[in-house]
């Protein structure tokens, strides 16, 4: 139950990625950026940048399979205070005072 509070108020907080929202790695290299449920994965100078859609979130995980722009799927995994895990990398909010971003 605990669990599914938490899951709750992260969503909440993020507003269901409905809204954009942008998410950077502690050293901003890597950004991700969601609107409408579409996340762009991008690093910072330039060179390389995806798009992936959820293609699986069952109720109640935190874990949701995306389908990516360059054929790999990736997992989102909600890991607290607004910040997500995607493929083995925590990103935290823009602004968050894990980061070292502007």
């Amino acid at each position: 139950m605990k669990t599914l509070i938490a899951l709750i108020a992260v969503l909440a907080a993020s507003s269901a990625f409905a809204e954009e929202k942008v998410w950077v790695d502690p050293t901003c290299q890597v950004t991700m950026t969601s609107e409408n449920n579409v996340f762009t994965i991008a690093l910072t100078d330039g060179t390389r940048e995806i798009t992936c859609k959820i293609s699986s979130w069952p109720i109640s995980d935190p874990v949701a399979e995306m389908e990516c722009s360059d054929g790999s799927k990736r997992t989102l995994f909600l890991a607290g205070n607004g910040s997500v895990v995607v493929a083995g990398t925590t990103l935290f909010p823009k602004g968050s005072p894990e980061t070292i971003c502007d």
